[in-house]
């Protein structure tokens, strides 16, 4: 399945973590590796070289998210 371009730049410069996660328990669109691999790599494209080659980019995306305590909604 290919999503546009534009959809990934647009979350990427505009949402943050919290908005991200929730809207992929919404859109089953965006839960696909490729959707995973271009937010990190515009996002955090340090964190890129540490995944290992076993690691699946969501998991590393939510591992990151997860550090940044988006999950805190007590806020």
């Amino acid at each position: 399945m290919n999503i546009q371009k534009d959809i990934y730049e647009y979350l990427t410069n505009f949402a943050d973590d919290k908005t991200i996660v929730n809207m992929l328990s919404v859109n089953k669109t965006f839960r696909n590796e490729e959707f995973f691999k271009r937010v990190l790599e515009r996002k955090y494209p340090l964190l890129i070289k540490f995944k290992n080659k076993k690691q699946r980019w969501k998991d590393l995306y939510l591992r990151k998210a997860y550090e940044n305590k988006i999950f805190n909604f007590t806020d």
